[in-house]
């Protein structure tokens, strides 16, 4: 049977066949092919100029804000994470419209009916997670944070990319499909879980209740939320190299600790971040404040986590900003209320206590 890939994919079919012949895992050559010839069919201008086909911009854009192409050659963990991009539409969204992935499956030499008949399921059975690793052995194990459930992966441990420290949570993203009694991984992706990135997605919360619809919804959000951590973490690390008055225009300032650094000390570096305290009258009561903060949440304080979010809701305390419940509900998702919510709830005592420095703000100060 002649299939309509043949003639305009003659050279990927050679080398899906050596592929084979090499012994490289099925399911991973025909997941390859499956992602070339979706690549193929984006960037074709008739699929690009047809707007009820061309969904897959949309996507990117919704994702990244259109920081990412299908035009461009990506690298390191970039590229490993347009794959994961690329892979996910490809089962959600596309598989819905066009019949490219069901055809790639017959099409793709190597497969037993079986493996063919496993493939078919994955648009109802792949699952995007954040895991925790573990190694048992030379088996990999991914835990599913919203699930609970493990996932036996189909790789020695010595294949990923990834150190393994049984003494720490290894959290990554990644997409998992199943190949039998064992998933096939997309590359992992390194993404450290701490309290700011609970408060961000709020996975656990929004998505408790199962369903596909709901499934996508949560893949979305978390798939934009690495993306916007991925962005944090690379200025942090251009930060770190910024000079003073490139600092004054920064909108991101980690908020890790300085090595041998006091909490008096970090806090007098971090209010120094904000424009409001630099020449605050009260600074010494600001400082106060943020010092109790930084020693009771130690663990809060990290190179990932944007310090200018916590000096903004000590500026909030410092101007007698009140906020009423259903403010802080519909704020709930900004980082600097979370902040302000967590201070007011566990630090009363240091609340009240700078009730007398409160100095209102006028409306047209802005707020930094």
């Amino acid at each position: 049977m002649l299939y309509k890939y043949d003639v305009k994919h003659s050279q990927l079919k050679k080398e899906l066949m050596q592929q084979v012949n090499n012994g490289d895992n099925p399911f991973k050559v025909a997941l390859f092919a499956a992602t070339q010839i979706f690549l193929s069919i984006v960037n074709d201008k008739k699929y690009i100029d047809d707007e009820e086909a061309s969904d897959f911009y949309h996507f990117l854009y919704n994702m990244t804000k259109n920081e990412l192409s299908p035009k461009a050659n990506y690298e390191g963990e970039t590229a490993e994470f347009f794959d994961l991009l690329v892979v996910y539409y490809l089962l959600v969204e596309h598989v819905d419209i066009m019949r490219d992935f069901p055809d790639t499956v017959c099409w793709v030499p190597g497969l037993t009916p079986s493996q063919r008949r496993i493939m078919l399921t994955w648009p109802k059975t792949f699952v995007l997670s954040l895991f925790e690793v573990k190694q048992q052995g030379e088996t990999v194990v991914y835990r599913d944070l919203n699930t609970r459930k493990l996932h036996d992966i189909d790789l020695p441990a010595s294949n990923i990319h990834l150190t393994v420290d049984e003494n720490k949570q290894n959290t990554v993203l990644a997409l998992l499909v199943p190949i039998g009694k064992t998933y096939l991984s997309t590359q992992p992706i390194f993404y450290p879980i701490d309290d700011f990135t609970f408060a961000d997605i709020k996975w656990m919360e929004r998505y408790k209740a199962k369903g596909f619809e709901e499934s996508c919804f949560y893949g979305d959000d978390l798939l934009s939320s690495y993306y916007r951590y991925s962005k944090q973490k690379n200025l942090c690390m251009k930060n770190t190299q910024a000079t003073k008055s490139e600092l004054e225009d920064l909108s991101f300032y980690p908020a890790n600790r300085v090595l041998r650094e006091t909490d008096q000390v970090m806090a007098q570096r971090l209010l120094k971040q904000h424009v409001f305290f630099r020449e605050f009258e009260h600074y010494a009561q600001a400082e106060k404040l943020l010092t109790k903060v930084i020693s009771t949440f130690p663990q809060m304080f990290h190179s990932y986590a944007n310090a200018l979010d916590l000096t903004e809701a000590l500026r909030l305390l410092f101007v007698g900003e009140k906020l009423t419940a259903e403010d802080l509900r519909d704020s709930s998702d900004e980082v600097s209320i979370f902040w302000y919510t967590l201070i007011c709830q566990n630090l009363e005592e240091e609340v009240r206590a700078i009730e007398a420095y409160i100095v209102p703000e006028l409306s047209d100060n802005p707020p930094f």
